[in-house]
């Protein structure tokens, strides 16, 4: 928490969003976002899964990837719909955990040219129970 406190500062922004959106490790296996504890099993590191339509909005005019903002709900291991547009996530694309895992513009920017396309054809889907509680 002392980092993320450190880089409000620095952005000048208060810390409570960036805490909002931070999975912080609290030992071993265990991990806490927004004040829920969970078990690393829970997060989907290697996939990276996104809402085809969240990111198009994201990208609306300027198809560059640092526009693009990966939701933390979709690192998520149930969570496999975007309750906001009502479809279905889509795997843009599978890393290796150790790597480039977290930098999301950088394992987005080889699927920008099928944005439009994976978000005209994303499937309807309603959010189950469960992930209607994560959520």
């Amino acid at each position: 928490t002392d980092a993320i406190e450190n880089l409000a500062g620095l952005a000048g922004c208060p810390v409570e969003p960036l805490m909002n959106a931070a999975i912080v490790r609290k030992g071993g296996a265990a991990f806490t976002l927004r004040g829920q504890e969970m078990h690393k099993g829970t997060l989907r590191r290697a996939r990276v899964m996104v809402c085809a339509r969240c990111i198009a909005e994201d990208l609306d005019a300027d198809a560059s990837p640092w526009r693009a903002s990966g939701r933390v709900q979709w690192l998520l291991y149930p969570i496999r719909t975007c309750r906001h547009h009502g479809v279905a996530l889509s795997e843009i694309a599978h890393e290796d955990p150790r790597t480039r895992v977290h930098d999301f513009a950088r394992c987005l920017a080889p699927s920008l040219v099928a944005i439009p396309r994976l978000a005209d054809e994303a499937e309807a889907a309603t959010p189950s129970p469960l992930e209607h509680y994560l959520l």
